[in-house]
């Protein structure tokens, strides 16, 4: 008999009689295998990361150390988290499997990413939610356990999104919103750790507001300092041109015109340099 090709096909080397020989057990796992990898492969571009998840486990069964797999399961089951479901720790479980497999797999950042972005975003939904309905009940002078509810609702979503992307621009200030929400109506939270970190989210957007001014001084600051070192250039052109000239009355009140203009330059020049190095400075110290 020859050797059986991939489906278990062989074919007599002296009558030519062809059998299916009977498979064994590691032959119909890796059939399985394979299958399952093209079903994660399809299910993974549809989407549907229900069938994913469950193809994913399909190949863990059979190969626990398969990377792709467990990169799967995670993608899966991030992407199935939502405001109402929390799975993310669930997908970062999945994502230490991989990190133990292969330490430098670069998709494991990539994967970390996407499925804090969906955790995140259900938050944000699900606190925008809350706190429109606390709103439009509010504008209707309706102000009872049914809208403050949705607004500390509101409030603890965003503080959960907070918790997924620290210091997310846009958490920050929606905290700081249903906070002064909360104070027009004359709501105080109960919470301890509520109005703790409210005080933290208000400091935080000054220190960030103060950042941003002092960037965008430093910025402008620049920008003259280039329009001055362009001028102070254009002037010293002048003056060299000047010092050729024959001496006179004129000629002299020109050069001194000249030479004080330069000076006048280099001084802001001086001043605008330190301004964008004193930052520098502060940081060092």
């Amino acid at each position: 008999m020859g050797t059986p090709d991939s489906h278990g096909l062989v074919q007599c080397g002296y009558c030519g009689t062809k059998i299916v020989l009977p498979p064994t057990d590691a032959t119909k796992e890796h059939k399985n295998l394979v299958r399952f990898q093209e079903l994660c492969k399809a299910a993974k571009q549809a989407k549907n990361w229900n069938d994913l998840l469950k193809y994913a486990s399909e190949i863990l069964e059979i190969d626990p150390k398969n990377v792709d797999a467990w990169l799967d399961k995670a993608l899966a089951t991030g992407s199935l988290s939502s405001g109402y479901s929390h799975r993310l720790d669930e997908a970062r479980g999945y994502l230490q499997q991989v990190a133990e497999l292969s330490p430098d797999d670069a998709r494991i950042g990539e994967i970390k990413t996407i499925i804090e972005d969906v955790q995140h975003k259900g938050y944000i939904n699900l606190a925008l939610e809350r706190n429109k309905s606390a709103t439009d009940l509010f504008n209707f002078g309706i102000v009872n356990s049914i809208s403050i509810g949705f607004l500390g609702e509101a409030m603890g979503n965003f503080i959960e999104a907070l918790k997924v992307k620290p210091n997310d621009p846009y958490t920050l200030q929606s905290i700081k919103t249903v906070n002064e929400t909360a104070k027009s109506k004359g709501i105080q939270w109960t919470d301890a750790a509520v109005r703790e970190l409210v005080l933290k989210v208000e400091n935080t957007l000054r220190e960030q507001a103060a950042a941003g001014q002092m960037v965008k001084a430093q910025q402008d600051a620049a920008r003259r300092l280039l329009t001055l070192k362009q001028r102070l250039q254009q002037r010293e052109v002048e003056l060299a041109k000047l010092n050729q000239k024959k001496r006179g009355f004129f000629v002299n009140m020109e050069i001194e015109d000249v030479q004080n203009e330069i000076k006048n330059i280099s001084r802001e020049i001086s001043k605008l340099e330190s301004t964008i190095q004193k930052p520098k400075s502060d940081s060092a110290s």
